[in-house]
């Protein structure tokens, strides 16, 4: 229940309000290639000469990266032109206090809701029940798997932009998580601090809450005005609330800068919409089953092949996928990575990016149910073959020191599609689970169930990062 009421943070208490004046320009830190020009034109106008200008010089359609250009000072900027970090002097790190008194009144929030509109037994909480969690500790809660595995990590998305919004890092916002989930543990419900808690909800929070941070960067402008000024907030504000609200409680949602203030990426999406059958039987490779829509988003971040400093989450990918068919589950499915600390390397005409990655692994459908925290290696690779061909290669070594499943299955997904015009494809995917159980006083128990989907893809490519890099 702590996540469905996550969203009211955009109401948040109003004793943590306070203004901030933007920031004098620097001219020693003005990015060429982003910076408007007072009394040279409408700035809209200027700030799509500008995106002209980056599409045509600083495009990397016919190499892993952009060419090295006068308009890019690589101290700052990556070689697209975009800042590789927030600008320090729009975006200060606010003192310790303020994302704390955040996260507990979002803590606070959250559970005067679970209590008084709810009326839910587990927020009865009181100095007894603080007593009792402090003196009996930690167990392993059974809650249910999409509470477990999605609704704990969703809030813990708010803890970490407490720190994020902030001008706190991703690791230092990380420990925000963590302060956020021990609260919550001891002194929001009434039933014991759970191990599963504490170990989903900040980390899975701080990986959801990351890419939740760096989407809504590359949505927000403060350059811009007006329609698309708005349009801008609201879609950044209901990806990252946490977030919006402090801008507006930092006067940002209204302020307006001559450059670009934030970090930014390249960004390709994929959107799959089609059907999905589900086979009943399971012991056939193919058969009858319920039919329903389905619809799938995948984010592709970055560039593993440009030769940079890596930080943490400058390259990540994550699908998810909705299903709406009967039941109650409408996400099927929630899965993705991103790198914490990596290198590039060059052999003759082959990129290579290796590094440490977190995995996230999230699985709720009619066949069974997965739940996992991965950390471990990840090599990606781009071999040219032709002038007009690549050769992607990507391979993955994780430990999984946390998991929940309902079943011992295994999962094979080849997948085909054919393209129709441009970005839009045509597509066929086969879903393979396999089910291995051995009994002590029964027969070993071998089963497999079967999903196909047929769908319409559409690929929305940067227009400065060509290429399906994995």
């Amino acid at each position: 229940m702590k996540a469905f009421f996550s969203i009211v943070l955009l109401v948040i208490s109003p004793f943590i309000l306070y203004g901030q004046n933007v920031p004098a320009q620097n001219p020693n830190k003005v990015a060429p290639s982003d910076t408007i020009v007072p009394g040279k034109g409408e700035p809209e106008k200027q700030i799509k000469e500008i995106e002209k200008v980056k599409v045509k010089q600083l495009s990397d359609s016919t190499g892993d990266e952009p060419k090295k250009s006068a308009l890019v000072d690589t101290t700052i900027q990556n070689k697209y032109g975009d800042l590789l970090n927030d600008d320090s002097l729009y975006n200060k790190r606010s003192r310790l206090w303020l994302p704390l008194v955040e996260l507990t009144a979002a803590n606070a929030l959250v559970w005067s809701m679970d209590r008084y509109l709810l009326n839910a037994e587990y927020a009865r909480v009181g100095a007894a029940t603080w007593k009792y969690n402090f003196r009996n500790g930690w167990e392993w809660d059974t809650d249910r798997f999409g509470i477990n595995f999605i609704g704990h990590p969703y809030s813990g998305t708010m803890s970490f932009n407490a720190g994020r919004a902030n001008g706190y890092n991703y690791f230092q916002s990380s420990f925000m998580a963590v302060g956020g989930s021990l609260m919550w543990e001891f002194l929001g419900e009434n039933t014991r601090p759970s191990y599963n808690d504490i170990i989903n909800t900040p980390v899975n929070g701080a990986f959801i809450g990351e890419i939740f941070y760096r989407i809504s960067s590359n949505i927000l402008d403060d350059r811009t005005r007006g329609l698309q000024r708005f349009s801008r907030e609201l879609a950044a504000g209901l990806i990252n609330p946490v977030r919006g609200i402090n801008r507006l409680l930092q006067g940002k949602t209204f302020n307006r800068t001559s450059k670009e203030v934030y970090q930014k990426e390249p960004l390709n999406i994929s959107l799959f919409a089609g059907l999905h059958l589900i086979n009943d039987n399971r012991e056939a490779l193919t058969g009858k089953g319920t039919i329903s829509e389905m619809f799938n988003i995948q984010l592709d971040y970055g560039n593993p092949f440009e030769n940079r400093s890596r930080k943490p989450f400058d390259f990540f990918k994550l699908r998810g996928e909705f299903d709406f068919g009967v039941g109650r589950k409408k996400l099927s499915n929630l899965t993705g990575y991103g790198i914490l600390a990596g290198k590039n390397l060059k052999f003759k005409s082959q990129s290579v990016l290796y590094g440490l990655f977190q995995y996230y692994d999230y699985w709720d459908n009619r066949t069974f149910e997965l739940g996992t925290i991965a950390i471990g290696g990840g090599v990606f690779s781009k071999l040219p073959i032709s002038k007009t061909s690549d050769l992607y290669t990507n391979i993955h070594f994780a430990g999984i020191p946390f998991a929940g499943n309902s079943t011992q299955d295994g999962i094979l997904k080849p997948r085909i599609t054919l393209r129709i015009y441009k970005g839009l494809s045509f597509g066929f995917e086969h879903y393979t689970y396999y089910e291995d159980r051995y009994l002590t006083k029964y027969p070993a128990i071998h089963l497999a169930r079967t999903e196909q989907k047929i769908f319409l893809l559409l690929y929305l490519e940067d227009k400065q990062r060509r290429g399906h890099y994995n």
